[in-house]
């Protein structure tokens, strides 16, 4: 009623004009009719209020207590069952992916698919295109992979991920069909997490796992230049939009029987900023195969609508490791952009660009061959046949060089190594809410001839690859 009353006084200020000119037997008139009109209103909302506060509440819908008892039991004895059998706070999940490549230096496609993508002998098979050797065309796609999560009472968590064949593990550790074994134990509250086991690498803005990456094939930095995985034990640290995580242990080995060959540290620290934008940085300090390796990175992402923006630079330096025996060298970056047409189709653009010239090019990634072919001041009749010693699959190492008054291809200088690009299109299409179809045209170029066409038995400073890849998770 205080509005109401509210609302008369507010009426008569509003016209004092009008109420100056009125007599003041006429404006007491006025303001009679007023009060009546208002205790006209309070008696009925009094009214109304009586007659809802007198009206019985609706009745509840009855509860049959032998009903609810049969429930209440089914229940628990399902939750007793689930906890015993060991399935409480386990999540089992994967993804296949069969993938279809053409090469054109090959001259032919292949389905990559549960075949491996290694050799016992990669240095020497590393040119051969009948090996089922490491390459950004056979590299981490093609497989099964399970990946089963346990979280207990605690906090205590356990993961492994299997993937034969195709993991990121075998291509360093042959046969090895363990990707990630990792567990985690919370301390000092949730934030602080001590983890132990193997995990890959946290390096850049790719993933190697297909249901986690736009494109097909991986980025130049990826695949040749970054570090492959770690196995040891460290800490992690998450709190509002940090995450921080460092591990030591051996690197791109799950043991080292040599001692001290393959052991170092890696590290990775994220940054938030917001529900779009976000950057990170890592690295890797140590020994791989007992030679000095330093390696950092540093990456960005911008992910909003139907937009997607990502890209890093990175650098790295490992002793004696270069195609003359020298130290390697290379620097590089990458970047993606993606658009969504329609929710269901997208498409994709990654330039890549890495400098490897340094004596002779190379990097921890990067297997030359075994033998290579004398020169013509050993053999100046050219009947030795050329043995490609650098890496003619994936274009890194001296280019090859051709000597027209021998008519043979011959190895170019020792001490320059290629500096490598690629450019990637793709267009995804969302079939199914757990099926992704991929395609992908890939061209990479050198500036040397350092790939192999097996038809025709040259060296080129290019090669196109297309792939189609369907990816169903689960």
């Amino acid at each position: 009623m205080p509005i109401l009353k509210k609302t008369v006084a507010a009426v008569i200020l509003a016209f004092p004009v009008a109420a100056m000119a009125q007599s003041t037997q006429e404006l007491k008139s006025e303001i009679d009719a007023l009060k009546a009109k208002l205790q006209q209103l309070e008696r009925l909302i009094e009214k109304q209020s009586a007659a809802a506060a007198a009206a019985p509440a609706p009745a509840a819908d009855a509860v049959d207590p032998a009903e609810f008892n049969r429930i209440r039991v089914k229940v628990e004895s399902m939750e007793d069952l689930q906890e015993s059998s060991g399935f409480k706070g386990l999540k089992v999940s994967g993804f296949i992916d069969p993938t279809y490549i053409y090469n054109r230096a090959v001259g032919k496609g292949s389905v990559a698919f549960l075949h491996n993508n290694y050799s016992s002998d990669p240095a020497g098979a590393v040119n051969d295109f009948t090996q089922d050797t490491f390459g950004y065309d056979n590299s981490y796609f093609g497989g099964v992979t399970l990946k089963i999560e346990k979280e207990f009472e605690g906090g205590v968590k356990a993961m492994v991920t299997l993937r034969p064949r195709r993991t990121v593990s075998n291509t360093y550790d042959f046969g090895n069909i363990i990707e990630e074994a990792l567990v985690t134990v919370p301390f000092n509250g949730l934030a602080w997490r001590a983890i132990a086991g193997q995990v890959v690498s946290w390096n850049g803005y790719e993933y190697v796992q297909s249901n986690l990456k736009k494109n097909i094939t991986s980025n130049l930095l990826l695949d040749f230049a970054g570090p492959g995985f770690v196995t040891g034990a460290g800490v992690e640290y998450l709190q509002g939009k940090w995450w921080a995580r460092a591990m030591a242990g051996n690197l791109n080995v799950t043991h080292d029987k040599q001692g001290g060959r393959n052991q170092g540290a890696h590290w990775r620290l994220d940054y938030a900023k917001g529900e779009f934008l976000g950057w990170g940085a890592s690295g890797m300090h140590g020994k791989l195969f007992n030679q000095r390796f330093n390696y950092l990175e540093a990456d960005a992402y911008f992910v909003r609508g139907d937009v997607t923006m990502m890209g890093q630079v990175e650098v790295g330096r490992a002793r004696n490791s270069a195609f003359n025996g020298d130290d390697s060298q290379h620097w590089g970056v990458s970047v993606l952009g993606a658009y969504k047409f329609i929710p269901t189709v997208e498409g994709i653009i990654r330039a890549d660009y890495m400098d490897n010239h340094k004596n002779g090019g190379g990097t921890p990634a990067v297997t030359f061959g075994s033998v290579c072919q004398p020169d013509l001041g050993t053999d100046p009749t050219g009947a030795t046949p050329f043995e490609a010693c650098g890496d003619y699959r994936n274009g890194f190492g001296p280019g090859a060089v051709f000597d027209h008054s021998a008519g043979i291809w011959t190895l170019g200088n020792p001490n320059r190594g290629a500096k490598r690009s690629a450019l990637t299109l793709g267009l995804n299409w969302q079939y199914h809410t757990n099926g992704l179809l991929k395609t992908e045209l890939r061209y990479d170029r050198s500036d040397l001839n350092s790939f192999y066409y097996w038809h025709d038995d040259n060296y080129k400073k290019h090669n196109l690859t297309f792939g189609v890849q369907t990816v169903v998770s689960f």
